[in-house]
């Protein structure tokens, strides 16, 4: 039992759940949303949180490749 509370506690068990759904909807992540009934935002922010979606990078000078 001590095990299974200790996934529960770091997330595991909830990132295996998401990953499912998302497979189940060929990686749509809007209709992974609704299907669990959560936000897109929520979703897209418990991935970010996972390490599956990259952080995006500053904006700013040389951005675009010009300086």
């Amino acid at each position: 039992m001590e095990r299974a509370v200790a996934l529960v506690r770091d997330g595991r068990v909830e990132m295996e759940y998401i990953l499912a759904a998302l497979a189940q909807n060929d990686g749509n992540q809007a209709r992974t949303a609704l299907q669990r009934r959560i936000g897109s935002a929520t979703l897209y922010r418990k991935l970010k949180g996972y390490g599956l979606i990259p952080a995006r990078r500053p904006a700013g000078r040389g951005a675009t490749g010009k300086s």
